[in-house]
């Protein structure tokens, strides 16, 4: 089970893709490897490094509402919704390893919700 370290060191991280934008259709879609997702029992970041586009959104626990596991096409994940200003309103990890991602959100005190 992962702890928070007093370094302020995530105590959960998992490389993958993200979907990210105002829905799933006008969106931008990053496949695994590009983005990262780290978890600590206060917050939740995602980073997409693809090329030219880079960006990292901080959730702080009191920003989401709701982790919900997330069936596309072919991939597997959770979505994030939050109620956070500035940021796209969909967003999507996708993980080649949910059965680990679940537990280690769970982990560290979030709740998930079946889609």
């Amino acid at each position: 089970m992962p702890e928070d370290t007093s370094s302020g060191a995530p105590a959960y991280v998992q490389r993958g893709g993200a979907r990210i934008g105002r829905s799933y259709w006008v969106s931008l879609n990053f496949t695994i490897p590009f983005a990262k997702l780290s978890v600590t029992s206060e917050a939740v970041s995602l980073s997409v490094h693809f090329l030219f586009f880079k960006r990292q959104y901080l959730f702080q626990r009191a920003n989401i509402s709701a982790i919900r596991r997330y069936k596309g096409y072919v991939s597997r994940g959770v979505k994030l919704e939050h109620d956070k200003e500035g940021c796209p309103p969909f967003i999507v990890f996708w993980t080649t390893d949910l059965k680990e991602l679940l537990a280690n959100l769970q982990s560290c005190g979030y709740h998930l919700f079946d889609t």
